[in-house]
């Protein structure tokens, strides 16, 4: 898991999330955390998951894979370095996530729509797919004037790109083509509940988007 990174590159990250609404940060997961986030989804179960705004996916039950992904994203150092490059307020709760999958050649994807709900106040996505997708880029652009602002197509396994939510900025996932289905682990860092109170709930997800 990458907690840490140099001032330079803190410094070349804020200056693309303030042009771009986005970071990424490149292997934020190990090889061994990959492999073992792998191993659970090839014999995990998916189900699908029509969300009332942005489309449908499908979603991975909730298993050890979900468990371990929700503590390193919840890091105290992790959620240190995001404050740091976004400017964001202090995220006061934790990121609520899930696993899910978005086949080629479906009705699988996620339309304009912008997450401004709820405490929520980031938003992220990690790359679990094992090999390199075709399409399902992420995109975001001005709610007002439908300007494009930015948009990365996160192939790199383990790589974490987190972006700006908020009444100003919406975000859509486009479709995914070629053979490989797109798998990722995303949700949302909020301002709360704690990372404690969320686990004490158990199984909340899927999420709404």
């Amino acid at each position: 898991m990458k907690a840490r990174i140099d001032e330079t590159q803190v410094e070349a990250l804020r200056q693309h999330w303030q042009r771009h609404h986005f970071v990424r940060l490149r292997d934020f997961l190990d090889a061994g955390a990959l492999a073992f986030v792998h191993a659970q989804i090839a014999g995990g179960e998916f189900h699908e998951q029509v969300h009332p705004v942005s489309g449908r996916e499908a979603v991975l039950a909730e298993g050890a894979a979900q468990r371990l992904l929700d503590l390193l994203v919840n890091d105290r150092r992790v959620l240190a370095m995001v404050e740091r490059i976004t400017g964001c307020p202090p995220i006061g709760g934790c990121l609520n996530g899930r696993i899910y999958r978005l086949l080629p050649a479906s009705n699988e994807a996620h339309d304009w729509h912008d997450d401004n709900v709820r405490q929520r106040l980031l938003g992220l996505s990690i790359n679990l797919t094992e090999r390199a997708f075709e399409g399902g880029e992420l995109q975001l652009r001005e709610a007002r004037t439908k300007a494009p602002v930015g948009a990365v197509r996160n192939t790199g396994p383990g790589d974490c790109v987190v972006f700006e939510l908020g009444p100003r900025i919406e975000h859509r996932v486009t479709p995914v083509t070629g053979d490989t289905p797109r798998v990722a682990y995303a949700g949302w860092f909020e301002a709360g509940p704690s990372l404690k109170a969320h686990l004490e709930r158990g199984p909340q997800r899927p999420a709404t988007l």
